[in-house]
């Protein structure tokens, strides 16, 4: 459970930094643009080149997190998971029963 959400939690981390640097890079554009023309209100991008930007760099963005991320081999989290068990079950005499 822990495994999944700290996966969880690097993915959805790694998707925030790159969607804020893709909402920079446009502003910074737009804005370089924008002096450029004397702020004359002429836009740099139509809409849907601005859509499609959005969608193929987010959709970019989950399909290379999906396919190549790999924090932790996942042998190695249920190596320890059997460990941390095995432990839990001969530590048996320090839990307090609430029926005494």
């Amino acid at each position: 459970m822990f495994f999944e959400g700290r996966r969880s939690y690097l993915r959805i981390s790694k998707f925030i930094i790159v969607y804020i640097y893709k909402e920079v890079l446009v502003t910074i554009i737009s804005l370089y643009y924008g002096y450029y023309s004397a702020w004359s209100g002429v836009t740099m991008f139509d809409g849907w080149y601005l859509f499609v930007y959005g969608v193929i760099f987010s959709a970019g963005t989950f399909s290379w997190i999906g396919i190549f991320d790999e924090d932790i081999v996942y042998q190695t989290v249920l190596d320890k998971k059997t460990k941390v068990q095995d432990l839990d079950k001969k530590d048996d005499n320090s839990r307090i029963s609430l029926a005494d």
